[in-house]
């Protein structure tokens, strides 16, 4: 036989190296030093504790996932008829900038908004800048002066 017992502790040592890799000793010492601190008869309660807590984590993350699922869709489409109303935007900006008379277009089908807008101009109020509701009520007293003053002419 000839080896010494250093030998053979050094050969053993070499075996255990590489059958046991440093992340499983390192599970090893956790499981040590907590059957130390609790006690053997607690581990079983503390696993069913990490265990109950890893399957909430995971029902809550699955909820988030779904919920992420269904805000896409509505978000999806708010925002493809945001690019739609934008591009008419710019389409009516287009037309109103390069034709110069649009109140007779606005007149014969546009939409409202060409409408009121051409019909502000036409009274002499500026629309730049303007909300359309800002737009109208100038629109609406502008007309109510400019019929006063008709009826005050025809009077007379």
């Amino acid at each position: 036989m000839g080896k010494t017992l250093k030998q053979v502790f050094d050969l053993f040592e070499k075996k255990i190296r590489m059958a046991v890799s440093p992340l499983e000793l390192l599970i090893i010492g956790a499981v040590v030093i907590v059957v130390i601190m609790w006690g053997p008869k607690k581990l079983p309660e503390l696993a069913r504790a990490l265990g109950r807590a890893k399957k909430e984590f995971d029902s809550a993350a699955k909820e988030v996932q779904e919920v992420s699922k269904d805000l896409q869709s509505p978000i999806k489409e708010i925002a493809e008829d945001i690019e739609k109303e934008s591009t008419a935007i710019r389409t009516d900006l287009r037309t109103e900038s390069s034709s110069p008379s649009t109140s007779s277009k606005a007149r014969q089908g546009g939409s409202k908004h060409d409408i009121l807008t051409s019909t502000a101009k036409d009274i002499g109020i500026t629309t730049e800048g303007k909300t359309r509701d800002e737009i109208s009520r100038a629109t609406v007293a502008e007309a109510s002066k400019q019929s006063d003053r008709d009826d005050s002419h025809e009077g007379s």
